[in-house]
């Protein structure tokens, strides 16, 4: 996601480094180190959404977002038919 660019490339670090860091703090007891980690989790996933949500709602409206061509033609499962 992040080399793309079509997501934020700092959301898709994020989204990578938290959500990696969250799986390995399982384990540990609650800190400031765990909610710091569950909020860059969060914030990432909000920042990824956002982007998801306007790039589809501006192409579906025609807006300046158009979507990839991958998504308009049915992506991969459309030419693996």
């Amino acid at each position: 996601m992040a080399r793309s660019r079509v997501l934020p490339r700092l959301a898709a670090v994020g989204y990578a480094v938290g959500l990696t860091a969250l799986a390995l703090q399982a384990t540990w007891p609650d800190s400031l180190r765990s909610s710091a980690i569950h909020m860059v989790s969060c914030v990432s996933l909000i920042c990824l959404s956002r982007s998801v949500w306007l790039r589809t709602a501006g192409a579906l409206n025609g807006g300046p977002y158009p979507l990839a061509p991958a998504a308009v033609s049915g992506g991969a499962y459309a030419r693996q038919r």
